[in-house]
């Protein structure tokens, strides 16, 4: 069996989750979730052996900024995903968790396959 990379996938729109978990699994990862909220997404970023994450900034109104930190805490590297500005986005990630890649939604397979194969090596 070959051993993929795992990825965590933290969407709240049902649509994008599946959209994103289809991309994952055609690029070679194994994905995790879709964590729709907050509180999943946490209990997943603290349960499971993951290699990276995808993370979009808002879940339902609550930002992901919790996920982000508990993520950074392991170790485990993250990508930001949003319709954000390039200057909401900045704003949003400066800080505690420090630089993050951000993919502006829409974003195509090799958008997600370069951001990926960067985040995870």
């Amino acid at each position: 069996m070959i051993d993929r990379k795992r990825i965590l996938i933290v969407e709240d729109e049902p649509i994008l989750a599946m959209l994103i978990e289809d991309m994952v699994v055609e690029l070679g990862y194994a994905p995790i979730g879709p964590a729709m909220t907050v509180e999943a997404a946490l209990a997943l970023a603290a349960s499971e052996n993951l290699d990276g994450a995808i993370l979009d900034m808002n879940l339902g109104g609550l930002p992901s900024r919790p996920i982000a930190e508990s993520l950074k805490a392991r170790d485990i590297p993250f990508i930001f995903a949003t319709g954000y500005s390039s200057a909401q986005a900045s704003a949003l990630t400066a800080g505690a968790i420090g630089e993050t890649m951000v993919l502006r939604k829409p974003f195509s397979t090799q958008a997600l396959s370069a951001a990926l194969s960067q985040m995870v090596k």
